[in-house]
């Protein structure tokens, strides 16, 4: 495969991260799997900054919405966005599993060089899932309310009326649905990976992680039976296992800034045992990990750039900048199976903490209607994979 995507001068507009998506020998794979919290908006912060960059080249974008809109409004308020961008970007509507597969089946929707986000892709993959158990389940169901009622029928009148039976070339009581479900997206990421392979492109999978439930931990000396009424544990959330193929995945989530390199390159501490933070230093801000292969990296801090980072209230120009928080390197270690999932309790936020992730300017809004409202109308090309398909 020509991997000639991975010396592009793409950019995140943060240098840390850069460093290790471009310039590392540790990725080496054209489908990234970004996976976030639900409260945090650095997934997009960051994936604006790599379309903004693609199409600086004058390369195709394609972006492909499934369960949810992708936020137009940070693309266009991006500094770097030019309107005659418009031209190269193709948006699709997905909303279901069958829509993607056609989609994805057929090659011909994929330029060369394209850069391609689908966007909840995890929550499609999960509904599709549950859908198939839900669909396998009904038409089990039916069957036996069919039989049961035919032969209450007999029962009654004293007839001889025929059972229904599934017929025996049908895998409905052989393979199981969540097998079936595998299968099938085996065969939608063998397609992702022969756009790469046959046109060069690069694909993002969007999405966010799954909520799981975690019992502490007992201690040595108590007995578990003493707690079998009371079990106690806290919600987290944990990354997706999307599929063996994606070996490159990115992890987004929000903490404090006095834990960033910057906050410490700007205070240094003597002590690190006696530390009071000021309420005015209290600010969340972006982190993402970076998983790839069999190594993890030490989190990356970034924010949108604001007046919290100036000592003077006029040396902040008001204008959109992503800031690197961490250390100009960043150190990688061998993944453990048995590491820890993100806790919801350290990165659970607010809608009223957006702000800090986020331009001033940003609003909520569909696409359609930030981009028909904007005073330098930027019309990008819809393309529903419906009507293609028709």
């Amino acid at each position: 495969m020509d991997q000639s995507h991975l010396n592009q001068p793409l950019s995140t507009s943060i240098s840390t991260l850069d460093d290790i998506l471009l310039k590392t020998s540790f990725v080496d794979t054209p489908i990234f799997d970004l996976q976030s919290t639900p409260s945090c908006r650095g997934m997009y912060i960051v994936m604006t900054s790599l379309i903004v960059s693609h199409l600086s080249q004058n390369k195709p974008v394609i972006i492909i919405d499934t369960l949810n809109k992708f936020p137009f409004h940070l693309l266009k308020n991006h500094t770097k966005f030019n309107a005659d961008f418009k031209n190269n970007i193709t948006h699709y509507v997905c909303d279901t599993f069958a829509k993607l597969y056609s989609l994805i089946s057929t090659k011909s929707n994929f330029g060369t060089d394209s850069l391609i986000v689908i966007n909840e892709f995890h929550s499609l993959l999960e509904l599709y899932k549950l859908e198939m158990s839900a669909s396998y389940e009904e038409t089990i169901l039916k069957n036996f309310i069919e039989n049961n009622s035919t032969l209450i029928n007999n029962k009654a009148s004293g007839a001889k009326d025929t059972f229904t039976k599934i017929p025996s070339a049908s895998d409905l009581l052989k393979v199981s649905p969540i097998s079936k479900y595998e299968a099938h997206v085996k065969l939608l990421f063998r397609n992702l990976h022969n756009i790469c392979t046959d046109s060069n492109s690069m694909i993002y999978l969007l999405g966010y992680m799954e909520t799981k439930y975690r019992p502490y931990k007992l201690l040595n000396n108590v007995d578990a039976s003493q707690l079998a009424y009371s079990e106690k544990g806290r919600v987290i959330l944990s990354p997706i296992s999307t599929h063996k193929s994606c070996t490159t995945r990115l992890l987004f989530y929000l903490d404090w800034y006095h834990k960033t390199p910057h906050f410490f390159r700007n205070f240094p501490i003597d002590d690190t045992r006696q530390i009071t933070i000021n309420q005015a230093m209290l600010k969340l801000i972006n982190v993402v990990k970076v998983e790839a292969k069999s190594e993890s990296f030490s989190p990356i801090y970034f924010d949108v750039d604001d007046e919290f980072y100036y000592d003077q209230e006029g040396e902040f120009t008001g204008e959109y900048r992503i800031r690197d928080l961490s250390d100009t390197t960043v150190e990688s270690c061998h993944v453990v199976s048995s590491s820890p999932s993100l806790d919801a309790s350290i990165i659970h936020v607010t809608s009223n903490d957006l702000a800090n992730t986020s331009s001033t300017n940003d609003t909520e809004a569909i696409a359609s209607e930030v981009i028909e409202e904007s005073e330098e109308e930027i019309e990008i090309s819809y393309a529903s994979a419906t009507s293609a398909n028709n």
